[in-house]
């Protein structure tokens, strides 16, 4: 359909028939689910040119869960579809780790410690091949280059991302970011502009490649000085504009990192008893859909899996089953 008036202007029939057109590919191109149910049943699906960012404190299972999505999406695509995971804190072989835990059920703690018997190592030999045939690629570095490390910019990842669309003929499904503030900032000046600047470049890369970006980021300390300490959208530590530019919002909180196991906290109104393996993730914005939504998890340390709980809350009312924690 051409534009008879200028680049900006459209008619009232131009602005119902683009609207059609965009509600017939979201049919036909549904987009991506993160994988877990609880989450996906509110969570629009992930689709091209979107950020969204994942929000949490240290140690709050922020690339646990982008892991997990990352290896869902990776079943979820089609021939000559990838997947990228670009980490700026763990090695390729740390990831790689994890990401064979997952397939073979063997806990991190014993690859780590060298106590495998044989029939581990088969069961992990097998989980390799599987992992081999996930179309989920890494950048970052690697143990084998002993050498200093060197931290990537946003660019340089955008220029791997060119290489593998341009040379390697992939189309690029997801991309998550681990995270935001131990990206390698690519101009000079104050760190929050640098922040600011990497964000802006992350909601570009996602345009530019018609792809879905996710973006760890890392909370700030004032969080825990809150009676509920779920980070806010506001919490995001040296950037304030990447509220502004998500399209949804995710925040997760351990609870068992400030709370006493066995304690009691609420949320939106409904009591939680805290355990050691207890997520919660929150989905604090989404353009098109429902929000705030809070959704709990439990976490499997073994083997760095998140199961979700048959339970979900939002702010205007409760939907829910038989918690686990009561069964």
């Amino acid at each position: 359909m051409t534009n008879t008036n200028n680049d900006s202007a459209y008619s009232p029939d131009q602005v119902g028939q683009l609207a059609l057109a965009q509600i017939e590919h979201y049919q036909r191109h549904p987009g991506w689910k993160t994988g877990y149910s609880n989450l996906d049943a509110v969570m629009n699906p992930m689709r091209p040119g979107q950020l969204i960012p994942v929000l949490g404190n240290t140690n709050n299972f922020k690339s646990g869960f982008m892991g997990g999505v990352c290896q869902n999406v990776a079943a979820q695509v089609g021939d000559d579809q990838v997947v990228i995971y670009v980490s700026w804190e763990d090695s390729v072989e740390s990831v790689g780790i994890k990401n064979l835990a997952a397939y073979s059920r063997i806990p991190v703690t014993a690859m780590v410690r060298g106590a495998l018997d044989d029939g581990q190592w088969r069961r992990l030999r097998r989980a390799a091949v599987e992992r081999a045939r996930q179309p989920l690629w890494l950048i970052g570095h690697t143990n084998t280059q002993f050498r200093r490390r060197e931290r990537l910019t946003l660019r340089d990842v955008w220029r791997m991302l060119d290489y593998l669309v341009d040379m390697e003929k992939k189309q690029i499904a997801l991309v998550a970011l681990d995270y935001l503030q131990r990206i390698r900032p690519h101009t000079p000046g104050d760190r929050r502009n640098q922040m600011m600047q990497i964000v802006d470049l992350a909601t570009d890369m996602a345009i530019a490649f018609g792809t879905p970006v996710m973006l760890g980021t890392q909370a700030g300390r004032q969080v825990l000085e809150r009676r509920w300490k779920l980070p806010q959208m506001h919490d995001a530590q040296e950037t304030s504009n990447i509220e502004q530019s998500a399209s949804a919002f995710l925040s997760l909180y351990m609870p068992a990192k400030t709370h006493a196991v066995g304690s009691v906290i609420e949320i939106a109104g409904q009591q939680v008893t805290v355990t050691k393996d207890l997520l919660i993730v929150a989905l604090l914005k989404q353009k098109d859909g429902p929000a705030p939504h809070y959704f709990l998890f439990r976490i499997d340390f073994a083997t760095n899996k998140l199961h979700p709980v048959d339970f979900r809350v939002s702010e205007n009312g409760t939907e829910q089953a038989e918690p686990w924690w009561q069964r």
